[in-house]
């Protein structure tokens, strides 16, 4: 399920990233390194995180719900895996002092 949500979250990413350059491309490449290139780069999906992309994307509202979407399941995506290991690490714990 985690690697599951992972990948739902990258596709998401990808997602949003290819709309937000469709509706303002100008901002896109002043503000995103490589937004137009295939090239993978952190500051793609860092950008979303940021101020000025929710100034931007607030114009816009389509937008402004899938970033929001995307910041939580960026959230999720910590959060969850925490959540499942966790348990399971203080589980092995007690189990091998036994």
């Amino acid at each position: 399920m985690t690697v599951a949500l992972w990948w739902f979250t990258v596709w998401y990413a990808h997602r949003l990233l290819h709309a937000f350059c469709d509706r303002f491309p100008l901002i896109a490449q002043q503000e995103i390194p490589y937004a137009h290139d295939r090239f993978a780069h952190p500051e793609k999906a860092i950008f979303f995180f940021r101020r000025r992309a929710a100034e931007v994307t607030s114009t816009d509202p389509t937008l402004s719900r899938q970033r929001k979407r995307f910041i939580g399941l960026s959230v999720a995506s910590v959060i969850f895996p925490l959540l499942w290991f966790v348990p399971l690490f203080i589980f092995a714990i007690i189990m091998s002092h036994k």
